[in-house]
């Protein structure tokens, strides 16, 4: 008796593997699969009657509760309900005193497959074993109440007396076994659907990227890689793909001289004992094409590693042409610099002695002239040599900056002194004759340490635009002070001609100037402003230019906190 019951267990391992490839076919979230999984599970309910345990005339035991519940409780409403219509069908059709309940049997087998079927996809039971085995109890225990109730009182008797405790344990186990074989194939084809769409998703990413990627496992073999991969590197596809190891890789590029001159094997087993590291490495690879590459290898947590190549040849080549360019431009700026330089000092000799002459005839030391036009010439002479002299130093300045040359010999100095003692000197002189000057320049401004020849010649430059491009009548205003951050800052501002947005720029760089009318009017070299914010930028400080056109403009200088000796007030 006992091993006609165990023989139905058996079935139901063959059912769970049939439904595994049924299932992989066709999921259950698919109607086909869950007609399919019905007419399986049907079909092993027929087989399981064919051959029972039979224990009274027309009346038999088998698996099928079991079958028709497990059908229920995976494939839903679908499957349990054509299960049991076969099973059912089927039992009808053998017939005997035990065929009605056979069938109520059947029957609630499914509903309470159902039922807990239902309960699962809200969440409220988990998929165990032990619900499982609570599933099988349940069942099997109602089905003896259902014998009690629909068979004659000497077959009940002799069901509870020999058979009924059998059927509760034999069955209750055999409902928990199945239900984890099934739960293992669900679960299982849930991993490979995962993996799939990881797969899919893998490849996608990797055939979207523009560089070339490969993914070795801990043997070495090719896992994954994008068309790139074979491409950039140049591996044909029908000799090497997933699966293909790194020596073989290896041993394709030193036959093709991609190593260069040497043994093959040696070649092929220097870099397998590298690679077998699994460290990170980064290197550039030269194909014997002029291909430049770029390779870059991280390892991976478990073994082997992902390897990205990058074709950078554009880029190597624009590098070199890059360095080039830049060596071209240095040679030119030093060449430059030595011809300026050279040019400066054959110019300042001569021209020291046209403004030494010039003003011994303007002094008349040597005697009277006696003509004034004379006078008036040596004059003229006298001031545009000085002009031109003043030229020539500021490009040897400019030239020295560029060059690097220009040193910042630092000391304590007084800026507010500086300040009103640039102003006196440009008050003195023939464009400031027809200006009014303010200054506003408190006593206790902090000290700072800087040039003081180099600042001086911030300043006078400042002045000097400030008058040159001013109107009769105007202001030149010279304030100082310092700001929450402890920097001092001055500014030299003027109610002149202005500058317009777009030229200041412009007139930032050298031998650049405005392109108003009002400006190109008035004498100038376009050197003053560059030389003053080079200059500034030798202290690490900043120029800056606020202007309007036909109302005036301001230039602050603003110097480092670090450059401030002492707080202001103090």
């Amino acid at each position: 008796m006992i091993t006609s019951l165990t023989h139905g267990v058996a079935l139901l391992l063959a059912l769970s593997l049939l439904n595994y490839f049924i299932v992989r076919q066709w999921p259950n979230q698919q109607i086909v699969g869950r007609v399919a999984s019905g007419i399986l599970f049907g079909a092993i309910c027929v087989i399981g009657m064919m051959s029972p345990l039979q224990f009274a005339n027309g009346v038999i035991f088998d698996a099928r509760t079991v079958i028709v519940s497990m059908a229920a409780l995976f494939g839903g409403p679908v499957a349990g309900v054509i299960a049991t219509a076969i099973g059912g069908t089927y039992r009808l059709y053998l017939g005997g005193s035990g065929a009605l309940v056979g069938v109520v049997s059947i029957s609630t087998a499914m509903g309470i497959g159902l039922a807990f079927h239902t309960l699962r996809r809200r969440g409220i039971v988990s998929a165990r074993w032990y619900v499982f085995l609570a599933m099988g109890f349940l069942i099997h225990a109602l089905c003896v109440l259902e014998f009690m109730l629909f068979l004659p009182t000497d077959v009940v008797q002799s069901i509870l007396d020999r058979l009924a405790v059998p059927y509760i344990l034999i069955f209750t186990p055999g409902t928990a076994v199945l239900g984890m074989l099934l739960l293992d194939t669900e679960q299982r084809l849930r991993t490979e659907a995962l993996l799939h769409e990881k797969s899919d998703l893998l490849d996608t990413i990797l055939s979207a990227m523009s560089d070339a990627v490969s993914v070795m496992d801990k043997n070495l073999n090719l896992i994954a890689a994008n068309q790139q991969f074979f491409d950039l590197l140049g591996f044909p596809r029908d000799q090497f793909g997933l699966g293909s190891n790194m020596a073989d890789f290896f041993r394709y590029n030193a036959e093709k001289g991609e190593y260069g001159i040497g043994d093959v094997e040696e070649m092929v087993q220097k870099r397998i004992e590298l690679s077998k590291r699994f460290e990170p490495h980064r290197f550039e690879r030269v194909r014997p094409d002029g291909t430049v590459i770029s390779v870059q290898g991280n390892p991976l947590p478990e073994g082997g590693f992902v390897t990205i190549y990058s074709d950078v040849t554009r880029q190597k080549t624009g590098e070199r042409a890059l360095q080039k360019a830049k060596e071209d431009a240095e040679r030119a700026s030093a060449s430059k610099s030595q011809f300026l330089a050279h040019m400066s000092h054959e110019l300042r000799t001569p021209l020291n002695s046209i403004i030494g002459f010039s003003e011994i005839m303007t002094e008349e030391i040597l005697g009277k002239m006696n003509q004034p036009k004379y006078l008036e010439y040596a004059k003229d002479i006298r001031r545009s040599g000085l002009h031109l002299l003043n030229l020539i130093n500021d490009v040897l300045d400019l030239t020295k900056i560029d060059a690097g040359r220009q040193t910042v010999e630092e000391s304590e100095i007084d800026l507010a002194q500086i300040l009103q003692s640039c102003l006196r000197m440009i008050q003195g002189t023939k464009n400031t004759a027809f200006l009014n000057f303010e200054f506003h320049v408190p006593k206790s401004l902090p000290h700072i340490r800087a040039d003081e020849r180099l600042i001086k010649q911030i300043v006078l430059n400042l002045l000097s635009n400030s008058a040159k491009y001013n109107v009769p009548g105007g202001k030149i205003i010279v304030s100082a002070g310092i700001d929450g951050e402890n920097r001092v800052r001055f500014t030299v501002a003027d109610t002149g001609v202005g500058i317009a947005p777009e030229d200041i720029p412009k007139v930032q760089e050298p031998f650049g100037q405005a392109r108003s009318d009002s400006m190109r009017a008035h004498e100038g070299t376009g050197l003053g402003l560059s030389l003053s914010k080079k200059l500034t930028e030798l202290h690490d400080g900043t120029l800056t230019i606020e202007s309007t056109l036909g109302k005036g403009t301001a230039v602050t200088v603003t110097l480092p906190a670090a450059r401030t000796i002492r707080p202001a007030g103090k």
